[in-house]
């Protein structure tokens, strides 16, 4: 109920044309996955995972939400894929 009363009020802040200004801000994408229900925010990082691909936040977060919603084995394919797509674009994964 909070978050459709969060989204009666602010409908920009709930939109992916907010982050057209910003396309690359990591945090503005985490942001709003973490206000969106589960299969919004899903889409959210699909989304974010584009727009930034080298960002091991977005992946991680993926894993996470996966992981919260208790599709457990989603979350070895994401961080398989996380790994796989970050060391293609070269980027060094230190853990």
């Amino acid at each position: 109920m909070f978050f459709s009363y969060l989204k009666y009020l602010f409908p920009s802040l709930f939109s992916n044309s907010l982050l057209s200004g910003v396309p690359d801000s990591v945090e503005m994408w985490l942001a709003l996955a973490r206000l969106s229900p589960y299969q919004s925010a899903r889409s959210v990082l699909n989304e974010a995972r584009k727009k930034c691909p080298g960002s091991v936040a977005i992946w991680i977060a993926a894993a996470k939400l996966e992981e919260a919603n208790g599709n457990v084995a989603m979350v070895e394919t994401i961080i398989s894929r996380a790994v796989a797509g970050l060391e293609r674009i070269g980027v060094v994964v230190s853990r």
